[in-house]
């Protein structure tokens, strides 16, 4: 006679408890981050002589905390949770480059067409990004780095920690959805929000659904960190060139027609479209 050993089946975690764990940690990661990041700007911005070292000392702070969250030990309950909710996992270079052509000719048909849409309307530019007053040499390392805080700390918050708990529970799509709902409520403390809030949310919404396609469908934060924090460079970076007088909505409006962002969208979105084919066949079986 053989003898068949059962064991207990593992109870599904609750519904309420998996949301609460992802919303929390999520926002957690990011808040903590953020907090850290907006503390050294605003040191740099009444002290403009610091902003040379405000670079270094948050390279070491994410540093620190990526080594933390993949290697740290204690406590000891948490750690598989850390490591996977960091979702830093390796991506094929094929992959990264299609994600990277299929995401910033996204983002740049998107953006093309938001600027056609406030000049329609005659809204006009955004508000200025409020900077320190030193030679724009000295302020495109702190640029750049704003731009991959951004990128780095809310792809591993919104689409590692957060939608990877809630994959696992509820499923892809609710997912991104919650997720990304959650991302744009995140950014409501900024000035645009409180000019069209529906517009923006859908915005946010939309790149949430791209952004946590790349990390779906490769299990890594990486993809996203990259299209994310190239993005946010390129903003950043035009923002500090075209200080004080302009910033880059309204000086795109200036040399550009709606009926000519229209048409750069349109192509935007041509390269957009041949690129996901391209990710898309590139990562068929890579899908949890």
């Amino acid at each position: 006679m053989t003898m068949t050993q059962t064991y207990p089946a593992q109870a599904t975690p609750g519904a309420l408890r998996v949301l609460a764990k992802a919303t929390f940690s999520g926002i957690a990661v990011a808040g903590l981050s953020l907090v850290v990041w907006n503390g050294l700007l605003i040191g740099a911005l009444r002290n403009p002589q610091w902003w040379t070292w405000i670079v270094p000392v948050m390279a070491a702070v994410l540093v620190g905390t990526a080594a933390y969250l993949r290697w740290g030990t204690w406590p000891k309950s948490g750690r598989v949770f850390r490591r996977e909710g960091l979702r830093f996992n390796r991506v094929p270079l094929k992959t990264i480059l299609f994600s990277l052509v299929a995401g910033w000719s996204t983002m740049i048909a998107g953006f093309c067409v938001y600027v056609a849409h406030r000049s329609l309307l005659g809204m006009g530019g955004e508000v200025p990004i409020t900077l320190p007053h030193a030679p724009f040499a000295l302020l495109l390392p702190g640029l750049l780095m704003g731009a991959f805080v951004a990128g780095c700390t809310e792809e591993v918050a919104f689409r590692g920690f957060m939608q990877r708990t809630l994959e696992k529970r509820f499923g892809v799509v609710p997912a991104i959805l919650f997720s990304g709902l959650v991302w744009g409520l995140f950014h409501t403390n900024h000035s645009y929000f409180g000019e069209e809030i529906v517009v923006w949310l859908g915005i946010f919404l939309s790149v949430a659904a791209m952004l946590g396609t790349f990390a779906y469908r490769t299990n890594s934060v990486i993809p996203g960190i990259l299209v994310h924090s190239g993005f946010d460079a390129a903003y950043f970076v035009a923002a500090g060139a075209l200080q004080p007088r302009i910033a880059p909505i309204a000086w795109l409006q200036s040399i550009a027609s709606p009926t000519i962002l229209l048409v750069a969208a349109s192509l935007a979105a041509t390269i957009a479209f041949f690129a996901w084919i391209s990710f898309l066949r590139a990562t068929k079986n890579r899908g949890e």
